[in-house]
């Protein structure tokens, strides 16, 4: 854990996917990603590393494929070192994985790829917060081209790859209705911290971090919610210190938003109908 990602930080730590072949899936993310099957409870099987559950795939009989919905654009697991990004690279290009792309963001070194049902996923290794770009504006965040020779050099081993003990969820991407309505949720009543607003993107955090959460209206605003039976985003964990609890379920009472409880826990819907447990 480091500044940005610490037992006080609004962040989340945990998600839930629903998949329509979960032998697929498993092998997808052991395999390719490097990730362990931690546990297997209730037919949800969690994965990790070390002792850290990082996320939990489930299915069942009636899943439908991706479709154009608001929820998951991508979920990001965040690599202590630049080296491992390297190893992962060359992981990738050693079994031909395809991915979807990669990009030099000024705060950080990031590659994308889809898992087997078309969820979103961004691996990344922070740059030194000295060094991330700001304007007069604030935050500027660019995409530019990832050097991935130079990164597949930093690697300091050729083993078998392995996701890096340290490894956590760096942030949330979501597609959203509409952007307004979005930064309203999750800055006023939520408490994350404006970072940086373009014409369809809006990124925010807790604690100067660049963001622990996106949200776009890349979809379209106009498109529905993911239905409860479609592979995507089932729910989240939100990270919320006792310090700063009082005050979020004040905020959510004057929000008017009502907190549930069932066997997992407390929860509340987020702006795309996705339970968040915090």
């Amino acid at each position: 854990m480091n500044k940005y990602h610490s037992k006080y930080t609004l962040m989340i730590d945990h998600l839930t996917l629903l998949v329509k072949d979960i032998d697929q899936s498993l092998t997808f993310y052991q395999q390719t990603l490097g990730l362990e099957l931690l546990k297997i409870e209730n037919e949800k099987h969690h994965l990790g590393v070390g002792d850290k559950i990082l996320f939990t795939l489930m299915t069942n009989d009636h899943v439908v494929s991706k479709a154009k919905t608001t929820g998951l654009y991508h979920f990001a697991l965040l690599m202590p070192q630049r080296s491992d990004l390297g190893s992962l690279l060359h992981h990738f290009h050693v079994n031909k994985t395809v991915v979807q792309g990669g990009a030099d963001h000024g705060v950080s070194e990031a590659i994308y790829l889809a898992d087997p049902d078309g969820n979103g996923i961004e691996i990344y290794v922070d740059k030194k917060d000295a060094s991330w770009p700001i304007n007069q504006n604030g935050l500027a965040m660019v995409s530019e081209p990832l050097p991935v020779e130079d990164i597949m050099q930093t690697r300091l081993t050729n083993q078998p790859f392995k996701m890096p003990l340290g490894t956590i969820i760096g942030h949330l991407h979501f597609h959203v209705k509409n952007l307004s309505e979005a930064k309203t949720f999750f800055i006023d009543v939520i408490g994350f911290e404006l970072m940086q607003a373009m014409s369809s993107a809006v990124f925010v955090s807790d604690n100067k971090y660049h963001h622990h959460l996106g949200f776009n209206v890349w979809n379209g605003t106009h498109i529905p919610n993911r239905p409860d039976d479609m592979v995507g985003l089932v729910d989240y964990h939100l990270n919320v210190s006792v310090e700063n609890e009082t005050a979020l379920i004040k905020r959510l009472n004057e929000h008017q938003i009502k907190i549930y409880y069932d066997q997992n826990g407390r929860y509340l819907y987020d702006i795309n109908h996705v339970k968040t447990y915090f």
